[in-house]
């Protein structure tokens, strides 16, 4: 069940990426995409930061959970800067 869910979540989550990144799709569903996409990915950021200062299994634990909120980030980012990049050029 878990692996089923986890692979619907990576489904949706790539469609709606590359429906941000296409002319194809209409701007209206382009921006609410995006808007999603933002509010999860910060939401998840917020979520590692919180346990990385919260939890108390030591300094390894936190810096794999900044790590990982790094990652994100700098995803989010360069989703970010796509998108900018993209609205220029219509």
């Amino acid at each position: 069940m878990n692996l089923l869910m986890e692979f619907i979540f990576e489904v949706i989550l790539e469609g709606a990426t590359e429906g941000v990144k296409s002319k194809k799709v209409p701007k209206l569903v382009r921006i609410i995409l995006f808007a999603i996409i933002v509010a999860l990915f910060f939401s998840i950021i917020v979520l590692m930061i919180y346990l990385s200062l919260i939890i108390d299994s030591g300094p390894m634990i936190k810096v794999i959970f900044l790590g990982v909120a790094l990652i994100i980030g700098v995803f989010l980012i360069n989703l970010i800067k796509e998108m900018i990049k993209k609205d220029k050029n219509n």
